[in-house]
């Protein structure tokens, strides 16, 4: 083995998608060519085990840690989640200082949550510390604060801020300073980190898939019973933009009668988004499915014509990687993640403006692919290969190995 890598993965489970693929993927890839250590939370342990039952591998150790029960008992969900983070990090820190007591640790790297406004402290420990991918430099663009609650507009106004006076993460100037490599998931990324620090940034997605889940849902898309339906998946929070697909959707609702809007996931934006279905007279034709299990989730994707996604801003989505495994054609923004993920060739992709003219531009396009089956599927094909050459988990183990090879 080359080197032995620490790795930081608050989210870390087999068979996840979205947080928790990335910190098992990032490790799994990172551990063909060296032996790595995976702190993670304790309650991924039973599940780790399991696969490691099944799957033994030699060359990478998992270690479990958490805050105190007094205190983990006030997380509930996704509610004080990055608080708790906080609180977790800092016992991460603990429990790697006592692990480099016994093992020679050659690089730490802090993978999950990537998020240049969430702490880590093993730049703290004597190795060279690598952080990353890191995004969260994007905000909804102002030209559409005119449909965000004041409250989101606060949290917009600290994001703004968040570059120049890190009110919520302290440490981040001192993260930037100490940290050996920055991995930035976009170029825009790169542009709001201080500039004594850019010269070790570099760019990289945080979110990939493996050729053989790319073969596994290919067939299965390939298998699937083929509706005329659009589909979103994911949260329900501000940033996702959903009243934007609600409203599009509307404007070409009569033209295609038979056309549904299925919604899978839930959360703060629910309520509205309802209340907005019920308003323009489709109360029964946008479906609201709530969390479903990914397969599920995934398998109604499968079956759905076109993925409608308009969220303003992104740094890498996972259920965009599922969908373009699938072959299936995208409608969203052209912004940050998803400027880097997809291409004019693959997917319709819509410059940031207004809320108006976007419920017009998003309706114009899902009209053109409702009505060209072969521009679908021309797009779909094409969003599949961009998978396959240059988004693999693969890729991801040579990307790290050529970065710490360059000293």
């Amino acid at each position: 083995m080359n080197n032995t890598i620490l790795i930081s993965a608050y989210a870390c489970e087999p068979y996840k998608g979205s947080e928790q693929g990335v910190g098992w993927n990032w490790a799994l890839q990172i551990a063909k060519r060296n032996k790595v250590i995976v702190i993670t939370r304790s309650n991924n342990e039973p599940v780790i085990s399991d696969y490691l039952m099944e799957h033994p591998m030699e060359n990478i150790t998992f270690h479990y840690c958490d805050v105190p029960n007094a205190i983990r008992r006030f997380k509930k969900g996704r509610k004080g989640v990055h608080w708790y983070y906080y609180l977790w990090q800092y016992y991460c820190y603990k429990k790697a200082k006592e692990i480099i007591k016994t093992e020679t640790v050659d690089y730490t790297f802090t993978v999950t949550f990537g998020n240049m406004w969430l702490p880590t402290f093993l730049y703290k420990l004597p190795v060279r510390h690598i952080w990353g991918p890191i995004g969260g430099e994007a905000g909804i663009p102002k030209i559409l604060w005119d449909r965000i609650s004041l409250k989101q507009k606060i949290i917009e106004s600290v994001r703004a801020i968040n570059p120049y006076i890190p009110i919520s993460n302290p440490f981040y100037n001192r993260i930037c300073k100490k940290s050996y490599k920055i991995i930035a998931r976009t170029n825009e990324v790169e542009q709001v980190l201080p500039r004594s620090c850019r010269d070790k940034v570099v760019v990289c997605l945080e979110t990939g898939a493996s050729a053989e889940d790319c073969k596994m849902m290919k067939a299965k898309a390939e298998q699937a019973e083929a509706t005329d339906d659009l589909v979103h998946v994911g949260q329900m929070i501000p940033r996702k933009m959903l009243d934007i697909g609600i409203e599009a959707f509307a404007r070409i609702a009569n033209k295609y009668p038979h056309v549904k809007y299925n919604l899978v996931g839930t959360g703060p934006e629910k309520h509205h988004l309802k209340e907005l279905a019920n308003e323009y007279g489709l109360k029964d034709r946008v479906i609201f499915h709530g969390i479903k299990p990914r397969d599920e989730a995934i398998a109604l994707m499968q079956k759905s014509a076109i993925i409608v996604h308009p969220s303003a801003y992104e740094g890498g989505c996972w259920s965009l990687f599922e969908a373009m495994i699938s072959e299936k054609a995208i409608v969203c923004f052209d912004v940050s993640g998803n400027h880097v993920l997809l291409t004019d060739e693959c997917a319709e992709l819509i410059p940031m403006m207004s809320h108006e003219k976007a419920v017009g531009a998003f309706a114009q396009k899902l009209d053109l692919l409702l009505s060209d089956k072969i521009l679908r599927d021309r797009l779909g094909k094409a969003a599949c290969e961009r998978i396959l050459n240059h988004f693999l988990w693969d890729n991801k183990g040579e990307f790290f190995e050529r970065l710490i090879d360059n000293e």
